[in-house]
């Protein structure tokens, strides 16, 4: 399937604030062709039939079958002495490597036929950038997935479960402790939405280390980084100052 032709896109940027004074302060997306959406949406509807089998019962976003109330019933529940890291992870979609993409979906178990068909709808995009109705010149990134496309959604969550699959080899290997919504409830180390993440650890050094260590070995492997300024951490109503 040749989809260059019909992957050139369209950036317009749309201010996040009222008087906008950096390109910080808006929103590229992308106005994808008609035809190009169509191929996109068909390979959704494919793979929404398969997601839930494919991505961690901790992802709530656009999983059929699932709701973000569900993560926040949990969040309210935790147990005594953790400690809850909310990272937002910065510009997500523009850090998108294709390679790391293309490995998870090999990781995961896709066929190696649909994965070709991914990929060259992800790798064969050009841009031009609109600025006050004029169209720029074309050029090629190097990596991102759109936001504005069909498929970017569901292909940043098989992206991230490389997070996923850090968090549950260190709960195997003993390395970190989740929290429990109860007694005799399952524990919970890590909540997703997209790319918003919850993170639970002890409240200690020893946690709070393990938990940067993860993250910074994610960011290693999979290009991303996160935004400390829209990141927060929550303590259980039992931590000692000292450990806060």
């Amino acid at each position: 399937m040749d989809v260059h032709s019909l992957n050139v896109t369209n950036i317009v940027l749309i201010p996040k604030v009222l008087h906008p004074t950096n390109l910080g302060n808006f929103r590229p997306i992308s106005l994808c062709n008609v035809l190009y959406k169509v191929v996109a949406k068909m390979i959704v509807n494919r793979l929404k039939e398969v997601l839930k089998a494919c991505i961690d019962s901790a992802q709530s976003a656009f999983v059929p079958g699932r709701l973000i109330s569900d993560n926040v019933l949990l969040t309210r529940e935790w147990g005594k002495k953790f400690m809850a890291v909310k990272f937002d992870m910065s510009k997500a979609y523009d850090r998108v490597e294709l390679q790391f993409l293309r490995y998870m979906m090999i990781r995961i178990g896709f066929d190696f036929a649909w994965i070709s068909t991914v990929m060259k709808c992800v790798s064969s995009i050009s841009y031009s950038v609109v600025v006050n109705r004029n169209v720029g010149k074309i050029f090629k990134p190097t990596r991102e997935i759109r936001q504005g496309d069909p498929l970017s959604l569901f292909l940043f969550l098989i992206y991230s479960e490389g997070l996923s699959a850090l968090m549950r080899l260190a709960m195997r290997d003993g390395l970190i402790k989740g929290a429990k919504a109860s007694t005799n409830g399952p524990q919970i180390s890590y909540l997703l939405f997209a790319d918003y993440c919850i993170l639970f650890g002890e409240a200690n050094v020893r946690g709070a280390q393990t938990l940067k260590s993860i993250v910074r070995e994610y960011e290693r492997c999979s290009g991303q980084c996160v935004n400390f300024e829209k990141s927060t951490v929550l303590y259980s109503s039992n931590t000692l100052e000292v450990n806060r």
